[in-house]
């Protein structure tokens, strides 16, 4: 009955996590509408209110910068541009970092560590089925340039595409990590069904966060099978090089320069131009900001549960938090990641468990990874997106996970895990 009963608790964060990524795959538009999607996170803080202890996460430095950094966002409203707009996207700022960080820190101390990332496995189902079933449709693939084909299967764009199949990882790495026999192999499939994926999708900023994912994951592993896996992977890449005649042309084509075709352009040629608005928009954000939400040449807001089709593509989160919430926001930004990083850090060194390691290792990586996603997408500064409701509830996970991890040491240094589950639910190797 307590395992049931946490599964029926389970499930309204991994709906809002589906939710969350309903308006950009097209199969799930018609049921999680805008609507759909905050009333979801609306009821997963519903639930979290009716748990004692729930927000104790606010009371680590790393959460104390989160509360700065929203109420920052609320309190630009006042001076805000357009004031209605702050009010409602810090409103939603509000609602996601307190319904999805407590309810992600609640998941790991309830759950078992083998079960530490499953909030995610709708969305992985979700993901992957709109890259499979997009090979029959004819507009999955979409033309860049330089002939470079970009595959976006069943969701809006091939960058989305191949940002919900990063944000799937850390699952899939983790129970493959921890499988064995049959169960390995299918979640080795898995695995290599989403990075092909990715690579189709010729995401580069989601295709470098993966890599990081990867680093992070492989400093987890124990000598020996690092070496191998760097011997593998180096004698695959060679053998490739090799066997087929122009590989290293192609690859840099394909994947360094996309959709740069004029001679003497910047690989980031596609970035150019919102990056150099969005700097001269922050030199402008100053101090204080324009406000929270607010694209200073965006025009006037007419309201409503989604600012689309107001303001602009900001390119650059760093610029973004300037231009909206000033230096200020910035500095808070900046508190926020180097608290948060550092604290995972300090878990995934004192983890004695190695497969707790490995755990430690991927959240690290894929919040570092989508941190560097946030040098090409402004996602951050929009609380209602896919990545600002993945990250968060990730958020939520790594601070539980280092509060387990880093609790009272006991016995020969060993780490007392908060959630005993965590050390002992793993498969020992």
């Amino acid at each position: 009955m307590k395992a049931v009963a946490r599964n029926l608790q389970n499930w309204p964060l991994a709906l809002a996590l589906l939710g969350g990524v309903g308006l950009v795959i097209s199969f799930l538009s018609p049921i999680f509408t805008t609507s759909v999607r905050w009333l979801l996170i609306a009821a997963v803080l519903a639930l979290m209110l009716t748990k004692s202890r729930a927000f104790v996460w606010v009371r680590s430095t790393t959460g104390l910068f989160i509360a700065a950094c929203v109420a920052w966002g609320v309190m630009t409203t006042v001076w805000s541009q357009q004031p209605l707009l702050s009010l409602m996207k810090s409103g939603a700022f509000v609602l996601v970092t307190g319904a999805l960080v407590t309810a992600g820190y609640r998941w790991i101390q309830v759950n078992p560590a083998k079960e530490a990332l499953t909030f995610l496995a709708p969305l992985m189902v979700a993901a992957l089925l709109a890259g499979v079933l997009g090979k029959t449709s004819s507009s999955a693939y979409v033309a860049g340039g330089a002939g470079v084909d970009l595959y976006r299967g069943l969701t809006s764009n091939s960058n989305m595409f191949g940002s919900l199949m990063f944000m799937i990882l850390p699952l899939i790495l983790w129970k493959a990590h921890l499988g064995r026999g049959r169960i390995r192999a299918v979640w080795s499939i898995l695995l290599m069904l989403a990075v092909g994926m990715l690579i189709l999708s010729v995401a580069r900023s989601s295709i470098l966060a993966a890599l990081i994912l990867a680093g992070t994951y492989g400093l987890s592993l124990s000598l020996a099978r690092r070496a191998a896996f760097l011997f593998f992977g180096g004698l695959g890449i060679v053998a490739t090089v090799l066997m087929v005649p122009g590989t290293l042309d192609k690859l840099e084509s394909r994947y360094v320069r996309k959709n740069v075709t004029a001679q003497g352009s910047s690989v980031m040629f596609s970035r150019q131009g919102p990056w150099e608005l969005s700097f001269e928009m922050a030199r402008q954000g100053g101090i204080m900001g324009a406000g929270y939400g607010v694209s200073i040449d965006g025009g006037t807001f007419s309201g409503g549960l989604t600012s689309f089709g107001y303001g602009r593509e900001k390119g650059n989160t760093q610029l973004a938090i300037v231009e909206e919430t000033g230096i200020v926001g910035l500095t808070l930004y900046g508190l926020i990641v180097a608290s948060l990083l550092g604290r995972l850090w300090r878990a995934f060194r004192a983890s004695s468990d190695r497969n707790v390691r490995a755990l430690v290792g991927i959240v690290l990586g894929a919040i570092l990874g989508q941190l560097v996603l946030g040098v090409f997408e402004a996602w951050w500064v929009a609380p209602g997106s896919p990545e600002s409701i993945w990250f968060w509830t990730m958020i939520g996970a790594a601070l539980g996970l280092c509060d387990a991890v880093l609790r009272k040491p006991v016995r020969s240094g060993a780490a007392a895990p908060a959630n005993p589950r965590l050390a002992a639910s793993t498969v020992r190797r």
